[in-house]
């Protein structure tokens, strides 16, 4: 079964997992949503900016760079984070140039690798960010879910390129090596 011009379905999945994903990284990247604190006092707290509110009293948004005690751990979320995104942008080029442009297969290698890649560093920047001695985990809000669940995504679609990748593809050279290789030899 083929759709969009001979595009396997798995590489259409791979693509609208791609774009998923960057879209939920996009906005956990930029809200300040990672952590939250509820109630009297509210405080809301990003990659990038931090939120106070008292009730009808006091309300202020400052940037992070402006808090020189914030952990090293939260320094190298914002460095994984930063990196995931230039990736998921570079897998959702590759993945659309794939899937409705050029049909190669340096593109799926391309598109499975900038996925992985991307979810690997969302991921990790994730799991560095809850291991800061200073974080409470019960205030982890819907921004650090949708990095986590983009860095899950990432690798999932790099999978789907993986498996959309048929030998077929290969070269007659390539062909052949693969096919000498899988050979069973009578053993003497």
């Amino acid at each position: 079964m083929k759709c969009c011009n001979d595009t396997p379905p798995l590489v259409i999945a791979g693509f609208i997992i791609t774009v998923l994903a960057f879209v939920l990284h996009f906005i956990g990247y930029v809200t300040s949503y990672w952590l939250a604190w509820f109630g009297e006092y509210e405080s809301l707290i990003g990659l990038w900016q931090r939120c106070d509110h008292i009730k009808y009293i006091y309300n202020k948004c400052t940037s992070m760079q402006d808090f020189r005690d914030q952990p090293v751990k939260f320094t190298a979320t914002q460095v994984l984070e930063s990196l995931a995104l230039i990736g998921y942008i570079a897998a959702v080029v590759c993945a659309t140039l794939h899937a409705f442009v050029v049909k190669q297969r340096s593109l799926f290698i391309a598109g499975a690798t900038t996925n992985c890649v991307a979810g690997s560093l969302g991921l990790i920047g994730c799991i560095i960010f809850c291991t800061a001695e200073t974080i409470a985990l019960n205030h982890l809000h819907f921004s650090f879910a949708f990095c986590f669940i983009a860095g899950i995504g990432g690798i999932v679609a790099g999978v789907f390129f993986v498996r959309a990748w048929k030998p077929d593809d290969l070269s007659p050279y390539e062909q052949f090596n693969l096919k000498r290789s899988s050979v069973n030899y009578p053993s003497n």
